[in-house]
């Protein structure tokens, strides 16, 4: 068997394996960070429930772009699922950061007037 007409057969199934495993590795991670968002959030913030409800939405619509083969259109709304996903989560810790702050503060003053 000539090992040079294998390699390039060999390239192109491992690069369709590696195309395959890049999405689903980035719904996972969008999945992960939706997750997170709400369980930090829990309903809270309207901007963070906007966000998860986006980020949703989009991975929906890139499931069914795969399924059409659109793979390139899908990856795009990939991208941005995966980023409402993100940009949900920072606004949770967020505002959990900042609901922190407003309760130390809260207990400062509380100290200070006694």
């Amino acid at each position: 068997m000539n090992y040079l007409r294998l390699s390039p057969l060999v390239a192109i199934i491992a690069t369709g394996c590696a195309s395959q495993q890049l999405p689903q590795q980035q719904m996972l991670d969008t999945n992960a960070a939706l997750d997170s968002a709400e369980e930090i959030d829990a309903g809270q913030t309207p901007s963070v429930d906007l966000h998860i409800k986006f980020a949703e939405d989009q991975l929906k619509i890139a499931k069914s772009l795969i399924e059409d083969g659109k793979e390139e259109e899908a990856e795009r709304m990939l991208d941005r699922a995966q980023a409402d996903a993100e940009l949900a989560l920072a606004k949770a810790r967020t505002e959990r950061s900042r609901n922190a702050a407003t309760e130390a503060w809260t207990e400062v003053n509380e100290l200070q007037n006694r």
